[in-house]
């Protein structure tokens, strides 16, 4: 399964790929460092067995977007909940999140 990580402005990008800029991030992946997909400053979700896809959300002024990206790096968004400021963790098909009052909600991922 090839290591995948947010890539953060000032990272040294692959041979033919743009710098990160400031105030976005890249999912890059494997040792080569290719980018998948670049976003608009996601939160990248903790995910064990993802089965090579991972999960990043965007937060609004109230609420928070959460988008699926796929091992093609293709982008779908799976829509937003109230709450911003979440710490959330994904396992196979869960994602479960807590907001900063100590409540918890989980919700199945798609296959």
């Amino acid at each position: 399964m090839p290591a995948v990580r947010a890539a953060r402005p000032g990272d040294r990008p692959a041979p033919g790929e743009p710098a990160v800029e400031q105030g976005t991030e890249a999912l890059r992946v494997g040792r080569c460092g290719r980018t998948l997909a670049t976003l608009d400053g996601p939160g990248l979700v903790q995910w064990s067995d993802s089965g090579d896809r991972s999960l990043v959300t965007r937060e609004g002024p109230d609420r928070t977007e959460f988008r699926l990206v796929d091992a093609r790096g293709i982008v779908r968004s799976l829509g937003s909940v109230p709450g911003i400021r979440l710490a959330c963790e994904a396992h196979a098909g869960i994602l479960a999140c807590s907001d900063r009052a100590g409540g918890l909600r989980v919700w199945r991922l798609p296959l």
